[in-house]
């Protein structure tokens, strides 16, 4: 029985068979119909559609049997992979290739056989719609036309497979993606330090975070049992209700509103409330996004000091209607009265204090009346400067800080300091020069202040231990922030680079490689950009990610964040080096064999010359491990190799396999003589005595040898079996020589 030879490209007829997913799959109505109509037009016993696996012959459609599979090395559709047009079999017991075949000779009987190649899209052969009968007949043109017609008819069906293969494929892979995207957004809106709601077109709440429900008092689910109309006050309700009427009419993309909410227990929180609206891919309203901030403490701080500055300027009204016709000064006080007020005359006593004056300095109006404010309310550092100041002012009457507010600081009659906001007028007589002074506390501005640089300065410091590049672009392209990794790589500081082009910081060539993916990050989309190569700054491999800040409908900039993955590119490197060598001799491994062998000869080869393979096998070697130990015998086997990388030429490949045994590849070998020269040149190499451990010992080595011509279909395991093969060969004539097996050709 003579097998099928393998098609050229086997390897990818394969893979495009199993791409199909159709290899024992159940029968399909559409197949089947197919096997019908071919066994009726022909008038004969089995009709089929089979494929071709690498050991098997499947039958997605079979009429007349009732097995659904074969071996391959018997089936007659084997032999179909290599035809161009339809296979035809008229007697088999009279063909050379099928005369003593089991499925001529056995129950089956098979006399005639006549299939078609059915092509995958890409032209590969996967199978055949074929017949079969016990009787020798012939196949009319007729005939031969109408089963091409019903097997293109079968390949339209395994388009249509395909296709649904690859389009469940994308649907996995966006399902995946959607997931992924989803889980993202769970965690930022559930652990995000504000308040967040998904709300619906009617107020109602669909989705809450941990930190609404700790602001109103409710528990997730009571939540999403209310609209935010029931916990909102009535006299807040219409301003908001107007702002969701222009939103949802596009009018604005977002607004922001400070409101109450009614907490459970009845008490009302001041929020900052931010709305935006999503739409759908048509446009149309979907929800709003709600982001709510307790500004509770700021709105009951704001309130104290409306009273404290109503009550103020009530004071200061009161007691100017009282005095206005006696003294002009008492005008700027209803101009400006804001906070404590205090007035001095050209000695730098007071004349004026007032109730604010008292609250906030501790002192009362008689106590100071009189005495120089220097000793009141200036700290004793700053007192010689206050009294400069005062001279120079009644020297030349006007002053730098005169109408100006100025930050100072204040003495309390505890003794304690604290940060105030000073604002200095002068009113004159004929007579004299006066002073007045309004004088707010900025205690808890300046506390607030600091918080906030305090945080800017700890999302600063965050950033810049990170291993990572983090910056911030703008719509322009230039930086407006950068952490401490810049400074470190360029040499720059955040503050040096803040308002920089990043065309004139990037090298010029990574800028243009970049340039596109900025812009798609500017048009809201976000970006990754793995293994850029900076070939001009420090020769480093980046992985960057570009995330685009949207504001309402509008891109205002992105965050570019971007990892040195250099180290990484390169100890992945090291490790496929590494798994392709031997760990005791350092020579090729097993792995690199395989590797080297599919390029030589492999479906993906560009030149495909001759190729001699050797296969070794050290004569001996047991005995110098048992007498002088294991590490001698990987001593012996370091000498080895590199006898071997001596002995062969600069272009042939040695490799060890495992043990004692070794395989050279020498490449445009192509005559029986020149291997045979070779592999003498390698017996006459390891036959010369070694030097182990101070001992001389003496070995030798069983060589097989096969040639490939370069053109016959083959793999990289016949190669090697063959040369295996030859190589007992050469053991079994007594050791200590080589032989050449049949060299692999075109026949």
């Amino acid at each position: 029985m003579r097998v099928a030879p393998l098609p050229s490209n086997e390897l990818d007829r394969l893979r495009v068979l199993r791409s199909l997913a159709i290899l024992d799959t159940p029968a399909e109505e559409a197949f089947d119909r197919l096997t019908r109509l071919l066994a009726h037009m022909l008038r004969v016993p089995v009709a089929l559609i089979t494929f071709v696996d690498d050991d098997r012959l499947w039958f997605k459609s079979r009429i007349g049997v009732s097995t659904c599979e074969t071996p391959r090395d018997m089936a007659f559709c084997a032999h179909a992979l290599t035809a161009e047009d339809v296979l035809v079999v008229e007697d088999a017991r009279e063909d050379p290739r099928f005369y003593d075949n089991p499925a001529v000779t056995g129950p089956m009987r098979v006399r005639f056989y006549a299939g078609v190649p059915l092509r995958s899209a890409d032209g590969y052969v996967l199978g055949t719609l074929c017949a079969t009968d016990t009787v020798a007949r012939t196949l009319s043109d007729d005939e031969r036309a109408a089963m091409r017609d019903l097997a293109r008819t079968v390949e339209r069906e395994l388009l249509v497979r395909k296709t649904a293969v690859s389009a469940r494929a994308l649907h996995q892979a966006d399902a995946e993606a959607i997931h992924l995207s989803e889980a993202r957004f769970r965690t930022i809106f559930h652990q995000t330090p504000t308040g967040a709601a998904i709300v619906d077109l009617d107020g109602r709440f669909i989705e809450v975070n941990p930190r609404l429900c700790e602001l109103v008092g409710y528990t997730a689910d009571e939540l999403l049992a209310l609209t935010f109309q029931q916990i909102t006050p009535k006299e807040d309700l219409e301003h908001e209700l107007l702002r969701l009427v222009e939103l949802l009419a596009g009018r604005i993309g977002a607004y922001t509103l400070e409101k109450r909410y009614l907490r459970k227990d009845g008490i009302q929180q001041w929020v900052q409330w931010h709305a935006s609206l999503v739409r759908d891919g048509n446009g149309d309203p979907l929800h709003f996004i709600a982001v709510v901030e307790d500004i509770d403490a700021r709105k009951e701080n704001e309130r104290l000091q409306i009273e404290h500055r109503c009550a103020l300027e009530e004071q200061v009204a009161r007691r100017t209607a009282e005095l206005h016709a006696q003294n002009r000064h008492l005008q700027a006080v209803i101009d400006n009265a804001q906070a404590a007020y205090v007035s001095i005359d050209e000695g730098g006593n007071v004349t004026e204090w007032n109730d604010a004056a008292v609250r906030m300095f501790g002192w009362a109006r008689h106590e100071v009346l009189g005495r120089p404010m220097a000793e009141i309310i200036i700290p004793p550092e700053w007192r010689d400067a206050h009294l400069d100041g005062m001279r120079r002012f009644l020297r030349t009457k006007g002053g730098s800080i005169l109408s100006k507010a100025t930050e100072v600081s204040a003495l309390r009659r505890s003794g304690a300091t604290f940060p105030a906001e000073l604002r200095i007028s002068t009113a004159s007589t004929d007579d004299c020069h006066t002073l007045f002074a309004f004088i707010s506390d900025v205690s808890e501005r300046k506390r607030v202040e600091a918080e906030v640089a305090e945080s800017r300065e700890t999302i600063q410091k965050i950033t810049d231990s990170l291993p990572v590049l983090i910056a911030y672009v703008d719509r322009d392209l230039c930086y407006q922030f950068n952490n401490d990794g810049y400074r470190r790589l360029i040499g720059m500081s955040t503050a040096q680079l803040r308002g920089q082009p990043l065309a004139s910081v990037m090298p010029r060539a990574l800028y243009r490689a970049l340039l596109p993916s900025f812009h798609r990050a500017l048009a809201g989309e976000r970006v990754q950009c793995d293994d850029i190569d900076d070939d001009e700054l420090r020769h480093r491999t980046w992985s960057m990610s570009l995330v685009p800040d949207l504001r309402g409908r509008e891109v205002i900039g992105f965050y570019m964040m971007a990892q040195d993955v250099t180290d990484r590119k390169k100890a992945e490197q090291q490790l496929v080096v590494q798994a392709m060598r031997d760990a005791l001799t350092g020579l090729p491994n097993r792995r690199a064999l395989s590797a080297q062998l599919d390029r030589a000869i492999g479906p993906g080869a560009l030149a495909r010359r001759p190729l001699a393979v050797f296969f070794l096998d050290l004569d001996g070697f047991k005995q110098v491990n048992d007498a002088h130990g294991h590490e001698a015998g990987d001593a012996l086997l370091n000498q080895v190799g590199r006898r071997l990388q001596k002995t062969i030429r600069s272009t042939d490949f040695v490799s060890r396999l495992a043990g004692d045994e070794f395989v050279i590849l020498s490449h445009g070998v192509a005559e029986d003589v020149t291997a045979a020269r070779i592999a003498e040149s390698i017996c006459e190499a390891l036959r010369t005595p070694f030097d182990v451990a101070g001992s001389e010992v003496t070995i030798a080595t069983s060589v097989g040898a096969v040639i490939w011509d370069g053109h016959a279909a083959t793999t990289p395991g016949m190669l090697l079996a063959a040369a295996d093969k030859a190589m007992y060969e050469a053991k079994r004539k007594g050791r200590n020589g080589y032989t050449l097996a049949p060299s692999i050709a075109v026949r």
